[in-house]
Order: structure tokens, then sequence, then C-alpha cells
């Protein structure tokens, strides 16, 4: 046979050495271009070193001939220059940009495809200063496309030439094959389809040259000769037992027909018994294997019908067992009931709520246990209705509204315990009584202000559901307040067989609900505070700041020349000047009272005694008030501690005393003062909002012999703005201060007061657990050194006056009204500002913006934040981050500077 044809062959009929062709061609073409890309990586990774070896010599080679020429205005030098740089290997394009960006000159152009490499070089000229002078920008660009034609062309000639290589040794491979295995095995193939039983006698020869020694192919041709002698040996056995089996074959075919017909008629007599059953029927063997079960045994565990066809007990246990809430016990008691063989009735739990009832007895076959027989019934809705009705029952016995219970006639049949216990009457005394009865003394309320016990019983002779709150009077006389439910119900023909009462005491939470909505009044007006001061406080720094400066100029004035009468006096200017400086000073204290009703102060609290503090504060109150005033103190200096901060407890004592002291102008008289550490028990009435037996508070009392506040007026008493004093005697900010501090220090504020009485102010401050820890206010000492500050602030005339302030301390500074340019600055030089201040509300790119941006180039930059709400901002976990208030001095603003930067 020719080789070809061979191969003809081969290609139709997809024998082994076809597939070990294609096996060997494709590992062939994996190692071919394993090893190209190999070889194709080193000659890139070698082009690039190249590239960037002549990239790297053109700062020694171009960079200070190219500075020259710039600084010298040399435009040719700086063509040939440029000119040099194009001409070398892959240079595509060369440009020198000026520090602004434009473009000075240019050689060649930048590919608009491809592959390109760039690297920028500054171009520096050193000054006769030292200082390195910016001059431009150059850029090298480097296209890789005949790197990339370069690489290509290889690997055509490496693929191609490894591709002849591979074809010629697979087909020789494949000849090869094909003479010594492919052709035998097909003699094999075509001998065995052919042979049948008659044909036993011809024996399997291959057409191929004796070998000396024999092969596997040898071995393989005797091994089927020694098979086709014993099959034909065994075909004569078989055929004369065919004879024997065929008889008996037709003699147990008879049998088991009749056998079958019975044992179907009784298992149709089975099933339907156990398919009518509601109990889920579950038959399982000695040896594990299920024997029946019923339609509703599937349903009620839920198993797919792959597992029960399974016929196993052990898979069926497994699947089951996961549904249920304790797994463990359910095998146990599983293995228990099959070693003792006795019969049981216990109760199961599933994870979904479900319960089961299983019932286990053993299987009795002539007197043996032969396997066990389970029946599982759903007693769910069973078990949940009598739990149901438990729960119902002790909620009702044990709920703290009032629960009455009527029959369709409108007689009480049933009272709860705390109707009992609100009402006053027993269950005794209104069991059996008229329903609308117990409405019959009754007040409307300003929402129910029409005739509420005609319109009850209107409404559930309609058989609708009302709903009211109504003051009802108890057994002892008392009156209180219920929110009151009263709703039908109806049997299954809708008839109206009772009706239930359930009432709510709703009194304290009516107390309560008048003084929240007082509260509510309070932070929104304080809310109002907080947004006034924003712009108050720009206003009253600009004041301040330009008084700072002119302050400062005059005084320089002053020193150098003596003043001219006629025409200046520079004392007397200076001295107007101080003034305005004062009032500024005086407006933003307003101002700190302002954010003090409505914002968390910007001091920083510990843990003090309030004793001494309190001392301090009387004894300069004691200089101010009027001589007919005596301030009487009774104070307990180991009473506390307390967290706050001395000036509160100063604010708190003075506006206290100053409102004290006004309402005994008139009189005189003395003003007690007392404070001591009160330990709450079932015998002290504290405020509304503290309950007995909590932890220990300070107790501040502030009395006096005044004229009293009348009843009207303790409502708004701690409203913003709200006096009874005359016009110009008073802000009516005083007590509102003091509600918003004691509220932030979570105490609580009592009034007794009577017209013509006095008054007294107690003050509930909760002792505080941990060791006193006083905040130090000492600042330490920094000395100026020429450090760079970025300034942004969008108020033009504060920016001003900080930057000139900055600067005569020998600071750089760099100020900004706009934070997205300041951004984009601190962008080219992140590391060149010791020092960020920002403030904090600006239009669109706002400061706490800024500082987020900055963060992430210097997460550890000192940032100072100027506020005009009180230093409200929330650092959070930041670090060297301070806030400042608005209005700011020239101190505060170089204290401040100071401590950021000692941080560092």
């Amino acid at each position: 046979m020719k080789p070809w044809t061979n191969i003809s062959r081969l290609k139709d009929e997809r024998p082994l050495a076809f597939s070990l062709l294609v096996k060997i061609l494709l590992f062939s073409s994996l190692i071919t271009v394993l090893s190209a890309s190999l070889q194709l990586y080193l000659d890139y990774r070698t082009d690039l070193s190249q590239i960037h070896a002549r990239l790297d010599e053109i700062p020694s080679s171009h960079l200070d001939a190219l500075a020259r020429g710039l600084w010298n205005y040399n435009n040719t030098q700086i063509d040939t220059l440029l000119g040099g740089l194009h001409r070398l290997p892959d240079m595509a394009m060369v440009t020198i940009s000026s520090p602004q960006g434009q473009v000075i000159a240019q050689s060649g152009q930048r590919p608009s495809k491809g592959q390109l490499l760039e690297r920028r070089y500054m171009l520096t000229h050193s000054s006769l200063r030292g200082d390195q002078v910016k001059l431009g920008t150059l850029l090298v660009t480097v296209s890789l496309e005949r790197v990339h034609r370069r690489l290509f062309s290889r690997i055509l000639v490496i693929l191609g030439s490894q591709g002849v290589k591979t074809f010629l040794v697979s087909g020789f491979i494949l000849l090869l094959f094909h003479n010594l295995v492919t052709r035998h095995l097909r003699t094999m193939a075509t001998w065995a389809a052919r042979t049948d039983l008659d044909q036993l006698n011809q024996p399997l020869q291959l057409s191929r040259p004796s070998a000396s020694k024999p092969d596997e192919l040898s071995r393989v041709t005797d091994a089927v000769n020694q098979m086709r002698h014993r099959i034909q040996h065994a075909v004569v056995a078989l055929q004369a037992r065919e004879a024997q089996v065929q008889e008996m074959n037709d003699v147990l075919e008879r049998r088991v027909r009749e056998r079958s017909a019975k044992l179907e008629q009784e298992e149709a007599l089975l099933r339907a018994t156990l398919e009518s059953s509601r109990e889920g029927v579950l038959v399982v063997d000695d040896a594990g294997w299920v024997r029946t079960f019923n339609t509703q045994f599937a349903r009620m565990w839920r198993i797919p019908s792959h597992i029960l066809r399974k016929r196993n007990e052990a898979t069926l246990l497994s699947f089951a067992v996961d549904q249920l809430r304790d797994p463990e016990t359910f095998r146990n008691k599983v293995e228990k009931l099959y070693h003792s063989g006795d019969k049981s009735l216990d109760i199961i739990e599933f994870r979904d709520g479900r319960i089961f009832e299983r019932f286990s007895a053993p299987l009795l076959h002539k007197g043996k246990i032969t396997g066990r027989v389970w029946t599982f019934l759903d007693i769910t809705d069973r078990i949940q209705t009598e739990d149901m009705l438990k729960k119902l029952g002790a909620a009702v016995q044990q709920a703290s509204d009032m629960i009455s219970i009527s029959n369709r006639h409108g007689h009480i049949q049933y009272v709860n315990p705390a109707f009992e216990t609100i009402s006053g009457y027993s269950a005794n005394d209104v069991i059996g009584q008229a329903f609308l009865e117990l409405f019959d003394d009754i007040k409307p309320t300003q929402a129910n202000h029409h005739q509420v016990d005609e319109n009850i019983e209107e409404t559930l002779t309609r058989g609708l559901t009302w709903h009211g709150r109504i003051i009802r009077r108890a057994r002892s006389g008392h009156e209180y307040e219920t929110d009151t439910h009263l709703s039908p119900v109806r049997d299954e023909q809708g008839r109206i067989c009772r009706t239930i009462e359930v009432s709510r005491d709703v009194t304290r939470e009516t107390e309560l609900e008048n003084q929240l909505r007082q509260a509510h009044k309070l932070e929104a007006i304080g809310t109002l505070a907080g947004g006034i001061a924003h712009d108050f406080n720009n206003i009253l720094a600009i004041i301040m700041g330009h008084a700072d400066m002119t302050i400062h100029e005059l005084k320089e004035l002053m020193e150098q020349e003596p003043p001219q009468e006629d025409i200046l006096n520079p004392q007397d200017m200076l001295k107007m000047i101080q003034v305005i400086h004062e009032t500024s000073k005086r407006g933003a204290e307003l101002v700190r009272q302002l954010l003090t009703f409505s914002r968390h102060s910007d001091e920083q609290s510990g843990m003090l005694f309030p004793g001494p503090h309190i001392q301090e504060a009387i004894h300069l109150m004691g200089s101010v008030l009027p001589r007919e005033i005596n301030i009487v103190a009774d104070i307990d200096n180991k009473a506390g501690p307390v967290f706050s901060t001395p000036n509160t407890l100063h604010q708190l004592l003075m506006n206290l005393v100053n409102n004290s002291a006004h309402a005994m102008a008139a009189s005189g008289g003395e003003l007690h003062v007392r404070l001591h550490q009160i330990d709450l028990t079932s015998d002290i009435d504290p405020p509304p909002l503290i309950q007995p037996g909590a932890h220990p508070y300070v107790l501040l009392e502030v009395s006096d012999s005044g004229h009293g506040i009348s009843e009207a007026d303790q409502v708004r008493l701690f409203d913003p703005f709200f006096t009874t004093k005359p016009v110009n005697q008073g802000t009516g900010l005083g007590l509102s201060i003091v509600h918003g501090i004691v509220e932030k220090l979570g105490g609580q504020i009592d009034v007794k007061s009577l017209p013509n009485q006095g008054s007294c102010f107690s003050l509930w401050l909760p002792i505080s657990e941990g060791e006193h820890n006083p905040v130090s206010t000492l600042v330490k000492h920094h000395t100026p050194n020429h450090e760079r500050i970025m300034l942004v602030e969008d108020e033009l005339h504060l920016i001003s006056i900080m930057t000139r302030t900055l600067r005569d301390q020998d600071y750089i500074v760099e100020s900004f009204t706009d934070s997205m340019q300041a951004w984009h600055h601190f962008q080219k030089q992140p590391d060149s500002y010791d020092l960020l201040v920002t403030g904090q509300s600006m239009p669109g790119f706002t400061g706490l913006k800024l500082i987020e941006h900055i963060r992430t180039l210097r997460p550890k930059m000192p940032i100072m934040v100027i506020s005009g709400y009180g230093a409200t901002i929330e650092v959070g976990e930041l670090s060297n981050m301070r806030v400042i208030s608005k209005p700011i001095s020239a101190q505060q603003l170089l204290a401040k500077v100071a401590t950021s930067l000692n941080d560092t």
C-alpha cells in the first residue's frame, strides 16, 4: 500500500496514530510559542534598556547646554541640540516648555498612534546668588513602533522555521507508528468482528516478519487464540444445559404469576389503608431499608422524590434531622428505640415552628422483631392555639393597660388587674354592671370637646370602633387621663357578641409631651442663634483685625515722631480705637452666649470639683452687686466631681445671681447660694426627668427674696429673649443660656417661685466617675522661623489682616480666597508647607473638603480651622488639627499658630 494511501485512511478513520500526531503537533506548537515568547521578551527588554540608557544620558549630555541656550536666548543652539536629540534612534518628538506650560521650541511631531514613552527633565540655571532658577521643562517622547516592527519580523522567522521542522518530524512519526502498530490492530479488529460461534476454528494470524523474540503483538495473538479454544468448549456445555433451564423456567413462571396476583391484591388493600390516614406512616425493616410509606409522610417531612427512591433509612434520617430544633436528641431516641423494641410516644419540634406527635412500635413477624413502624401526626395548630390562649391570658393579666370585656347585653364580664389598680375599683365592684356606666362620670379632653359618653354609645351601637382621650375619675376621687380604644367583637354570624375596652393611663405622658414641646421650641431658636452667629462673627473679626493693626501702626507712629496737636492726636485716636476693640470683644461675648445656648462650647471639659470655682465666682459677683444685696454662701468643696469647665460654672452662677439680683433690686436682702452633694432616695423629690435611686448629683441652689415669678411667666422662663425687665435692662438670654449649659452637662433645672415670696433655682448636675483631670490652658512658646503657611479664607478683609499679622512675625504666608485654587496650588508642592489655616464654611469647595483632599497627600500635616460657629467641628481621630473661633484677635491668632506648629 502506498504511503499516501495510508495517510488518507488515517485521516478518515481517526486511529491512534492520528491522535498521537495531533498531541505531538500541539506539544511542539506549545514549546515553539513559549520559546518564541521568551526570545521576544528578552529582545524587547534589550531594546527598552537601550532606549532608557539613551534617555538616562540626556541629563549629562544635553541639559546644561539647553539651559545655557535658554538663559542666553540662543535659539540656534536650542534648535541644534533639539535636532540632535530628535535624530537619536526611536525619538519621535522633543519639546521645551516654559514654566507656565507654553511651548518654546519643538523638534518632530507627536505620533497619533502606537505606544509612547515620555520623560521630563527640569531645565534650571544657577544665579550668581546660588539660587536655582526654573527655566522650563524638556519633554522627550519616544515611539516604540519601530521596536514592535522588528519584534514582529523576528517572530515570523521563528514561527516559520519551527513550523516546518515540526511538520516533517510529525509526519515521520505518523508513518512509523502506522507500519509498526496501527495496521496490526486493524487486522485484529477485523478478525474479531467477523468471528462468530460457528467459526471459532479459524485462528488469528498477523502479516508481519517473524521476530527472534516475541513482542507485545505476538503475546496478544497467542492469548486471543487460547481464548478461542476455551470459548469453543464452553459453548458445547452451555447448549446441553440450555434445554434443562428452559423446562424449569416454564414451571417457575406459572407459579410466579399465581403468587403475584395474590400479592398485588393484598398490596392494593394495604396501600389504600395507608393513603387514607391523615397520619404520616413509615415502615423500616431491621436492615435499615424502607419497606413502605404513605404520601402523607413524604408531604409532612417534605422529602424529595430522589431521596425516597433510595429506600434507605439512614439517608432519610440525615435529611430529616436537619429540619429539627434538636437533631441530636432525635437521633439518640431513634437509636434507643431500635435497640429496646419498646413502644414510644413523644413530641418533636421543627425549626420552622411545626410540631409533630410521633408514635413508634416494633414490626413483628412470627413473634420476631423484623423492623419498626413510625407514625407522625401534625399537631402544630393545636399546640399554637393552646399556647396563644395561655399567652393571651398572661398578657391580659400582666398588661399595664386597663382591659375590660362585656357581653352582648353590655354587662361587664371581666376586668384585668391593671383596671383595678388604675381605677381603684375591684373586679367584684364592676362585674355584672352595665358597661356604659363606666363612662357616665368622665370629662372630655381638648381633643374630645363634644359629649363623649353619647358619642361612645352611638359608635358602639353602630358596631364601629371608638378611640379617643378622656379624663376619668378614680374611686379615690383623683382624675386621670386615658387613651381609650373600644372595639366590638363579632361571632361567626357577624353579630356583636362582646365589647372590649383597652385604656392606657397617659396622665404622665401628657405632662412629658408639654415639656418636650417646650424643649423643641428652645432647640429651634438655638439653631437660629447659630446661624446669626456666623455672619456676626465675620463682621466682628474684621473690626477687631483692623483695630489691632491700627493700634500697632499708631504705636509705631508715636515712637517715631511726636504727635502734632493741630493735625493729629495719636493718644486720642488710640483710645477711640481701643474702645472699638473692647466693644468688639463685648459683641463676641454675646455671640459666645448665643452659641452656648444653641451648640456645644469649644472649651475642653474635664473632671473638676465645682466648689472652689463657685466660691471664686461669688467673690467676683460680690464686688458688682448693689450693697443692699448680701450673698450668703454654703459651699461644700468636696462635692463632685462634675465634667465641666471653670468658665462654664462661672457663667451658670453669674447668670443666676444676676437674675436674682434684679428681682431683689427694690427691696434688697440676702441672696443664698448653696452647693452640696446629694444621693437620690425615695424621700427626695427630684425634677421629672431624674429618677429616684439614680447615681449621685451635685445640687446648686440659688434662692432670693425678690418679687417672685408668676405661673404664666414660668412657662416661658427659659425661652430666648424673653424677659420681664424694662427695655435696655436685659437681653433675655441669661436663663436660656443656663438651660442650654445644664442640658449639655446632662443635668436638670428645677424652679420654685411664688409672687412676692422669692424664687429658688435648683441645678442638678450629675457626678462623673473618674479622676480629677482639669485641662491645662498653658501654651508652649514658639519662635517663628520662616515657616511657610497656606492661609485660605473667603472673607477678603479678614484674610488681608491675618496675612499681614503673620508676615509681621516673619512667617511666609501664601493667601487664597478660593479653596479650589488653594488645592491646585498645594498639589504642585505638597511638602513645602508647614501649616494650613483655613476657614470652615466657604462657598462650593468648603474648608472641610479642602482638609480631606490635603490629608490624602499629607496625612499628618498640621491644620488650623477658623470657625464662625463656635468651634463645633468634630475632628474625630484626625491628628494635628486645631479649631479657633471667630472673631480672632492678633494675639489669639499668633498663639494658636504657635501651638499648632509646636505639635509638629
